[in-house]
């Protein structure tokens, strides 16, 4: 006679009450497959099946054709704000940030850590032999003195180097100060350069710590004023607060949060491809830096952050002979 242990029992039960339990799953299923082959869908929906139908956003506020509108947006400014513009500048002129320029271009005070960083960033990784350079908002000439300073230096002969500034103290003391540089007064939006560069396209464009300062109805026409000063191989290379740090900063006039898919927009519906997109780890904000939590590794060494986030970001982009061919998905 075959004897039963104890585990042989145990083995017994479990098997009796598992085989009920593994038909009752399959003829659920079964009956469930035969239900949707009949409806032509599911009769109620099960935990990991998607209730959204293929028509259905997943982000009903974000609206890229309202982005492209925005960017493309070019409102003429009316003679009231040019003259609440001029007063201001005036204003600005009595201001001991707007002394500070000068006398930075003059020795007399140190040069900004921001300048150093940027013309070191320029040059090691922009800047090539021959090149004709434009900057926008220039200033009082400082990092066009520094970029004539880095050619000299060993990158070689350039060509023209031209500036455009609206603050007109410092276009007359750049003029004056800067015999080798050509600097003119004009919104960057909207100028026109004077003989011999009315017709020119530059190699290289740059703007430092401007483009958050356009008045948001005029991006459209500083967009357009991009594709006309350049060519294609042209670099156009920002240098810029991230929007992190224009949410709480509004220290000066027209002082925006230009997200960075705004700015991508624009610049390629403008004709220009993106070649980088990174954040200033090197830029000192004067103060102690201190570290923040869950901060991706690849800008953990940063040195300057505002808001939780890195101050500032290097962006350059390039413009390409067939714009449609960078707006198509292909």
């Amino acid at each position: 006679m075959k004897r039963y242990t104890n585990k042989n029992r145990l083995g017994s039960v479990i098997a009796c009450l598992t085989k009920p339990l593994l038909f009752a799953v399959l003829a659920a299923g079964a009956i469930r497959m035969l239900v949707l082959s009949i409806t032509d869908g599911p009769v109620y929906p099960l935990p990991y099946e998607s209730t959204t139908t293929a028509t259905t956003s997943a982000f009903p506020d974000f609206s890229p054709g309202g982005i492209e509108q925005q960017v493309k947006e070019c409102i003429p400014v009316t003679p009231e704000q040019k003259d609440a513009l001029q007063s201001e500048i005036k204003a600005y002129e009595g201001s001991e940030k707007f002394k500070a320029k000068m006398q930075e271009v003059q020795g007399g005070i140190e040069t900004a850590g921001l300048h150093k960083v940027v013309a070191k960033y320029l040059t090691e990784n922009l800047l090539q032999p021959g090149w004709s350079v434009l900057e926008l908002g220039c200033a009082a000439g400082m990092m066009l003195k520094m970029v004539d300073e880095a050619y000299a230096a060993g990158i070689g002969e350039h060509k023209e180097l031209v500036g455009v500034e609206i603050v007109t103290g410092w276009v007359k003391f750049a003029q004056e100060y800067h015999p080798d540089i050509n600097i003119y007064e004009g919104d960057v939006t909207e100028f026109n350069l004077p003989a011999p560069f009315e017709a020119k396209t530059f190699d290289f464009v740059m703007l430092s710590d401007v483009v958050e300062h356009i008045q948001k109805e005029r991006y459209g026409c500083f967009f357009q004023k991009l594709n006309e000063l350049t060519h294609p191989g042209s670099i156009v290379y920002m240098h810029t607060p991230t929007p992190q740090a224009q949410l709480v900063e509004a220290e000066q006039h027209f002082e925006n949060v230009v997200p960075h898919h705004y700015l991508v927009m624009g610049m390629a519906l403008a004709g220009f491809e993106v070649v980088s997109f990174e954040h200033d780890l090197d830029t000192l904000c004067g103060r102690r830096v201190k570290k923040v939590r869950k901060m991706p590794r690849s800008v953990r060494g940063v040195k300057c952050i505002m808001n939780k986030w890195p101050k500032y970001y290097h962006a350059i982009f390039r413009k390409v002979a067939t714009k449609n061919k960078i707006l198509e998905l292909s």
